[in-house]
């Protein structure tokens, strides 16, 4: 049994003007179809999202919770967070065709499982990498993670995906050129390590995507790109035989933007360079392969980046974080004109609205809507009659657990006196949608379930985001596709805030969260309710007592 095949299928979108460029917004499919007895495949519809784990889970999520929500297809798993142990333990579970799968109960015919060594999202400083080593971060510390071991780490746990070791400057910028030239000579070096020996059947070679390289020096990046793929000669040929260049070995390319914008961060046109980066490192690559981007900040990056980059997929760490600090999210592209519940996300001062709702505010305490206003639940979807004015908008729902919850059609039996067992062909029934008020009398409980429901629904909606954007790009071209995108920035607050926005928000957060101003309050408010317990909560209540007392005597 080989290694399961991935492969990408692009076209340019339609446009009423010729689509000469490289980096106009395209639709395409990947589709992993898989060599074993069962020939499944997972297709992936693009511009895509993939999703970040943490320890090889998806945060906040249980198995049930993961195999039951259809966004999940794509899963970053970073293996730095495994080596605080020799061998890593994912090493060591190899007593199946696909160990990750099975030791993190992924679904093989749903899940494609992605194998990286850092968290791309991990912006902190490290030490600087070696000649023949990377530098990573686990629970004890740096570790420094060698070619050759990670090589090995690699084929002993099968993944569907690999993302080639990249030696990427994490030690405090600016890097002087002798130093964006060795990331270039390592990258390569290390790539050219990781294909060697080459298998002669195609069939067997690994999924590799590979991390162009070059920082934020436009010329480096464009050298990195052409020496994947300029004709090898000499001892480096003979490596890679029979591939004439490195180029032919990978699937696909990747970019981690959290070191781009971090050395970047005085730079007032930061967004405009990112872009001029991208298109640089892929203008000499082939058009034909995936382009797949981490560490965006929300809907208004993702849309300027399809639109000026082509790129087909991108992390969703955005929106998990968001459901982390208690955001809601509704939105909807193109613009909705004609929304399909009650209570709005708010009205910022700028004329533009939120993208999502911070359930944590006290505003919602008694609000009893389903958690999008711009979203049916599945009990309101399946009672809309066709016939209606609301046929159009009965397709737009979200399936989510919080929005669309459902009886299992499976019960474990735990003795005899479980004698009622749903029969699994059962048409789903779904229940009343979990209220606004009620995740935010969970959040202020402390109970996991509501950052479960939260992250669920928020992939629900960024999936269908995609989907949206795919629907548009199909139907009406390229041209129409940027209107609704102007649309889209001039209608939803930004993704970041930046300047005088942060003003009256409090000092101790950082400019880098994302969600615009209700990702910052949310933040806030989650801030202060964790602290509501914990180590300190007797003196911080003591405090809150004396200073009511004081209040109270000078009232007298």
């Amino acid at each position: 049994m080989g290694p399961p095949r991935l492969t990408f299928s692009a076209s340019p979108s339609p446009s009423s003007s010729p689509l000469s460029s490289h980096f106009n917004p395209r639709l395409g499919c990947l589709t992993l179809r898989r060599n074993d007895v069962t020939g499944t495949t997972v297709k992936i519809d693009t511009p895509g999202l993939l999703t970040t784990s943490s320890r090889g889970l998806i945060p906040h999520l249980s198995r049930d919770h993961v195999n039951s929500t259809a966004a999940i297809r794509w899963v970053n798993i970073p293996f730095e967070t495994f080596l605080e142990r020799t061998p890593p333990i994912l090493t060591i579970i190899n007593n199946s065709p696909r160990p990750l799968h099975d030791f993190f109960k992924y679904d093989a015919s749903k899940h494609i499982v992605c194998l990286q060594a850092r968290d791309p999202s991990d912006g902190r400083d490290m030490p600087s990498n070696g000649k023949d080593y990377c530098s990573v971060r686990c629970i004890r510390g740096v570790r420094k993670l060698h070619v050759s071991d990670w090589n090995s780490y690699t084929s002993s746990t099968y993944p569907d995906v690999i993302i080639a070791l990249s030696d990427v400057p994490l030690t405090p910028p600016p890097h002087s050129q002798k130093r964006v030239n060795k990331s270039l000579e390592r990258s390569t070096q290390w790539l050219l390590e990781s294909l060697s020996p080459v298998p002669p059947d195609p069939e067997d070679r690994p999924n590799l995507l590979v991390h162009l390289a070059g920082g934020i020096n436009p010329s480096a990046r464009q050298a990195f790109s052409q020496a994947l793929t300029e004709t090898l000669i000499g001892p480096e040929a003979d490596k890679v035989k029979p591939l004439k260049n490195l180029d032919a070995a990978v699937t696909g390319y990747t970019f981690d933007l959290t070191p781009l914008r971090k050395a970047l961060k005085q730079d007032a046109e930061a967004d405009k360079t990112l872009v001029h980066l991208i298109q640089t490192s892929l203008q000499p690559l082939p058009f034909e392969k995936p382009r797949i981007l981490n560490s965006v900040r929300g809907p208004q990056d993702i849309l300027r980046l399809i639109s000026t980059t082509g790129v087909d997929l991108f992390d969703s760490r955005w929106a998990v974080d968001l459901a982390t600090f208690g955001v809601a999210l509704d939105f909807a592209f193109p613009v909705s004109s004609s929304p399909i519940g009650p209570s709005p996300t708010r009205t910022r001062e700028n004329g533009k609205i939120d993208i999502g709702h911070n359930i944590y505010d006290g505003r919602y305490a008694t609000d009893f809507n389903r958690l999008s206003r711009l979203f049916l639940d599945g009990r309101s979807k399946f009672s809309i009659p066709t016939s209606t004015d609301f046929a159009d908008t009965a397709q737009r729902w979200c399936p989510c657990a919080a929005c669309s919850p459902v009886s299992p059609r499976t019960q474990l039996k735990h003795s005899q006196a479980d004698e009622h067992v749903p029969d699994p062909s059962t048409p789903l029934e779904y229940h009343p949608a979990y209220t606004r008020a009620y995740i935010h009398h969970l959040l202020h409980t402390h109970e996991m379930s509501a950052h479960a429901l939260l992250t669920t629904h928020n992939l629900s909606v960024v999936d269908r985001f995609f989907a949206d954007i795919r629907g548009v790009l199909e139907r009406d071209g390229v041209d129409k596709f940027r209107e609704e995108v102007q649309t889209f920035r001039n209608r939803y607050d930004d993704d970041e805030i930046v300047g005088d926005n942060t003003q009256g928000l409090g000092e101790d957060f950082e400019v880098e969260v994302v969600g615009g101003i209700v990702g910052r309050e949310a933040k806030r408010d989650w801030g202060s309710v964790d602290k509501a317990r914990g180590k300190g909560r007797l003196a911080r209540d003591k405090e809150k007592s004396g200073a009511a007392v004081l209040e109270e005597a000078e009232v007298a």
